[in-house]
């Protein structure tokens, strides 16, 4: 069994305004000022983001379902199982007692939030719960841009080669999550719908904290190697994967989204925006 992280599903309206409180509780709603505890990541002054996320469902996406968002929560070192199932449209309008919602946090430019791919779990958001994700980090694009070029690769990186290969975790504890991730997968061989039916089987609990735990730690290493230029890069391509997501099309043009984006490494030229294959 690999070590996984403290971890609460939250499947009641007065859990997510519980969690909620502690988000306010802790200033993670708010861009430190003075900072406080995370400094910030050079050479943007970005802090350093508190909050990671990822998303569970069947066909995740505007033609199927969001069933569990996943947050990590750097400052409490815990993750929090939302239960989009079973709480619906209140996982997101619930507020807590300063009047704080999750749609609220989603939809802010100034709360950083992490995502590993960001277009299928902002489909779903926006598509589902008329929720435009704003402030985000795709943390897939950070890791292409550590790279010096693309030549010889075919496809985009995945989250599980990026927690294996750049988290420094151990050979035994890549075994264990290997395990884990097997267990999961084999309760929806035949399919996704088993991320809707309740209550939730303690092996898919423990899939959805093991894809979300290590994303900080992913965060820093990819931060710590990017160039002023690059960075930019990706908040750029970030924006244009969350605005290509709410395109009317996405579900028929994102056949190619596992594959490396050259342009990457080009600006667009004058009049051009960044596309929804990015």
């Amino acid at each position: 069994m690999p070590t996984l992280k403290a971890h609460s599903l939250i499947d009641t309206t007065p859990a997510v305004a519980s969690f909620l409180d502690k988000l306010v509780q802790y200033g993670i709603n708010k861009i430190p000022n003075p900072p406080a505890q995370l400094e910030l990541q050079r050479p943007l002054g970005i802090y350093v983001p508190r909050m990671y996320f990822d998303a569970e469902g069947n066909n995740l996406g505007r033609h199927g379902t969001l069933s569990i968002l996943q947050v990590y929560v750097l400052p409490l070192d815990h993750v929090y199982l939302i239960d989009v199932t079973t709480l619906k449209g209140a996982a997101f309008d619930t507020p807590g007692k300063a009047g704080l919602t999750l749609r609220m946090i989603l939809e802010d430019p100034a709360v950083l939030k992490v995502f590993f791919d960001v277009r299928g779990d902002s489909d779903a958001l926006h598509a589902l719960h008329s929720i435009e994700l704003r402030g985000i980090h795709d943390l897939q694009l950070m890791q292409l841009g550590t790279l010096k070029s693309v030549d010889g690769l075919s496809k985009l990186a995945s989250l599980e080669i990026c927690i294996r290969k750049d988290t420094g975790i151990s050979t035994e504890e890549q075994d264990a999550m290997a395990a884990l991730k097997r267990a999961g997968k084999q309760l929806f061989r035949t399919g996704f719908g088993v991320f809707d039916e309740r209550p939730l089987k303690a092996p898919l609990a423990e899939y959805c904290v093991q894809d979300v735990q290590h994303m900080a730690t992913l965060w820093t290493a990819y931060a710590n190697l990017l160039t002023k230029e690059k960075w930019a890069r990706v908040l750029d391509i970030s924006r244009a994967r969350v605005n290509g997501s709410q395109s009317a099309d996405f579900t028929r043009t994102c056949w190619n989204k596992s594959l490396v984006p050259v342009q990457f490494w080009s600006r667009p030229g004058a009049g051009q925006q960044w596309g929804p294959f990015y």
